[in-house]
């Protein structure tokens, strides 16, 4: 049962090719698998991406209230000192200088009202600013991830293409 080289040749290309097929068909199908548990973990990630940045909001809001209160009791604390050391001034002035006490102490009483105003913008930019960038990071992963999903999906209809391609050749 002797064959004559040429066909032999031509049946081991065949049988080379339609082994191959085989494995390239597996090969598509594990690399559809291996993409779809990627997308379900893409899939997850946009899901929670408003939660994250909710809590990073919550967490600059939060920040600014701790702040405005710390600098509240410091205000607090330099205003009655203020007052005591006035008072103490009135007391041993016996209303001889009082106009000029009382002038500057409502200049002094300016100054620290117009720094407190101040510090408060401070800390409410702050605050605007690390929402602002929480959302635009949000937007900026939300756009990456859709493209990811995009790229993974067209990889898995090219890779279902030539499954049925080499499926075809069985």
């Amino acid at each position: 049962n002797n064959m004559d080289p040429i066909t032999a040749q031509v049946g081991l290309q065949a049988f080379s090719l339609l082994s191959g097929a085989g494995a390239e068909a597996r090969q598509n199908r594990a690399q559809i698998r291996f993409n779809n548990i990627a997308l379900s973990g893409l899939q997850e990630q946009l899901r929670l991406l408003p939660e994250l940045t909710q809590a990073q909001e919550e967490m600059a809001q939060d920040r600014m209230n701790t702040a405005m209160d710390t600098m509240g009791m410091g205000y607090g604390i330099q205003w009655e000192q203020m007052n005591q050391s006035m008072d103490s001034v009135l007391d041993t002035n016996k209303f001889s200088n009082y106009g000029q006490i009382m002038s500057t102490y409502d200049r002094m009483e300016g100054r620290m009202q117009d720094k407190l105003q101040m510090q408060m913008k401070n800390l409410v930019d702050t605050r605007d600013n690390a929402i602002a960038m929480a959302q635009a990071q949000e937007v900026q992963e939300t756009a990456r991830i859709d493209n990811q999903i995009k790229l993974l999906k067209k990889q898995n209809q090219e890779a279902r293409k030539r499954d049925s391609f080499f499926e075809t050749l069985f």
